[in-house]
């Protein structure tokens, strides 16, 4: 059986002893299940956080792991998905007492105080808790002594944890925001309005690809669950199913697959790296931007440029001891081949690149999904198609899905091994490279976004401050014209009474 035909067999199990259920009560006390509700309206009401690592929306639109898992469940009962996001906890538990939302999904963790309000469902992954400093400042070794401000979310997990931690170090002090997420509370942090926070450690990875002066002071020992929140009535349909949702996206294996989008490029993190990205970025960049626009299509110009500083640095001189040269390194025979004749033209370089990047797009077999179709490109680009296709067939050797780059990514580096060279047409291959490449790039791709999208912000502040200064200039301006055809009318009403005065204290010549 189809697994389609077999969720919607489970969904109509459901729904089926739902209604039976339901049929056994007096008609006074028969009421609709949450389930049957969801599926009247049509509707799945999901509640989340606005965060780097939980939702968010952007020019693509929706993003987010939380957004994907709830519109894969979505799609698994057959309704159409409704986002609520909110920006504090409070928010998000009020909305689910109230029964405006179905369930809450926001990386949120089953402390002994939410269980006995809520029910959480299945762990779909762990997160350590971390203290987190901006670097350079003070930096603590333990909770025994905190030289500053510790600051987290209100009702959070963080601050469940804290109130543990003073049982072993009575003279902890903290404070709670009821104003701020964890995004906000590591701005500030950077920004020196608060000493340290605690954060989660998916959400300091999110955050320092774009911020690598955060820093951790230390971790708190154990890891934490993350689950979602359901009401705590007795009602069990929508609950039951999302149990058994969680166990079919397992065995599916589409739930490491989601998990290894958002997280897997991300938790590596060099802060020599980072932070030289970022000063390239606005030093080097600039300079070959529209050259990076003019020939990105049909990807973006932001991966375009991504790929070129994993390759070169940006540097259009660059060469290779392999022979390798160029803003995009391109071998002679490649270069040939996209039509390039100065390798160390970066024009021609990266027209070149982005030419050949397209061919290996080409290539990429149709049952790859739509956005995992680059990650194959881009290890192509680095390893060679053969060696890709190579890896594809090891990891179906595996027992493994060779259209998925979770599990490809994992054949790569047996490429080393002859023991699995010796099985593939093209033979020994340095496999963990392209893994890395990959992996290097993402993340720049995401930084530039991410710059693109600030600088834009900032551009639009600027406007708006501009704008608000004009007027201010404009009422000014004419405040002072207000002024002074007020003073040009009070001198001559002085003018005239002082002229009218003169006159009648003047004698008549004719009565003289």
């Amino acid at each position: 059986m189809r697994s389609w035909q077999f969720r919607q067999v489970i969904l109509w199990i459901a729904l089926t002893v739902s209604s039976l259920l339901t049929g056994c009560l007096p008609q006074s006390e028969q009421a609709n299940s949450q389930l049957q509700e969801i599926q009247q309206r049509g509707v799945l009401r999901v509640g989340t956080l606005f965060g780097t690592t939980t939702y968010m929306r952007d020019q693509v639109g929706e993003t987010g792991l939380e957004y994907d898992l709830a519109k894969s469940f979505a799609d698994y009962l057959g309704v159409r998905l409704k986002m609520v996001p909110v920006h504090q906890i409070d928010q998000l538990f009020r909305k689910l007492d109230h029964d405006e939302i179905d369930f809450a999904a926001a990386g949120l963790t089953p402390t002994n105080s939410r269980r006995e309000q809520f029910r959480f469902g299945p762990t779909y992954y762990q997160v350590s808790q971390k203290v987190v400093f901006k670097k350079g400042n003070r930096w603590p070794l333990s909770f025994k002594k905190i030289p500053g401000e510790l600051v987290v979310m209100a009702n959070s997990a963080h601050a469940d944890s804290l109130a543990a931690q003073q049982q072993v170090y009575p003279d902890l002090q903290w404070r709670e925001s009821a104003n701020d997420n964890t995004d906000s509370l590591l701005l500030k942090v950077l920004s020196g309005d608060i000493d340290y926070t605690l954060v989660d450690s998916t959400q300091l990875d999110a955050m320092r690809r774009f911020h690598p002066e955060l820093s951790v002071a230390f971790s708190l020992e154990g890891e934490q669950d993350i689950a979602w929140a359901f009401s705590g009535t007795d009602d069990d349909s929508l609950f039951g199913l999302a149990i058994e949702y969680f166990s079919w996206i397992r065995e599916q294996g589409l739930l490491a697959e989601m998990e290894h989008k958002y997280f897997s490029h991300i938790n590596e993190f060099d802060y020599v790296d980072t932070r030289s990205f970022i000063r390239a970025a606005k030093r080097k960049l600039p300079r070959y931007r529209k050259v990076f626009q003019r020939h990105a299509q049909p990807i973006e110009w932001e991966l375009l440029a991504a790929i070129s500083y994993q390759e070169s640095h940006w540097n259009p001189k660059a060469t290779s001891f392999t022979g390798v040269r160029g803003m995009m390194m391109l071998t002679q025979n490649t270069a040939a081949s996209v039509g390039v004749s100065n390798r160390l033209d970066a024009e021609q370089s990266i027209a070149g690149g982005a030419k050949y990047l397209e061919k290996m797009l080409a290539r990429i077999p149709d049952k790859v999904p739509e956005d995992e179709r680059i990650w194959f490109a881009l290890a192509a680009y680095n390893v060679g198609f053969g060696h890709l296709v190579d890896a594809m067939t090891i990891a179906e050797l595996q027992g493994k899905n060779k259209y998925a780059w979770l599990d490809v990514q994992q054949s790569l580096p047996l490429l080393r091994k002859r023991q699995w060279y010796k099985q593939t047409k093209f033979g020994y291959a340095r496999g963990e490279e392209p893994v890395r490449y990959v992996r290097n790039i993402r993340r720049y791709y995401e930084t530039l976004i991410w710059l693109e999208r600030e600088a834009a912000r900032e551009q639009q502040l600027k406007r708006q401050q501009q704008r608000f200064s004009n007027i201010d200039e404009i009422i000014q301006d004419s405040e002072a014209q207000e002024a002074e055809a007020e003073a040009e009318a009070e001198a001559e009403a002085e003018k005239a009474t002082t002229e009218q005065a003169t006159t009648i204290s003047e004698p008549d010549a004719s009565q003289q």
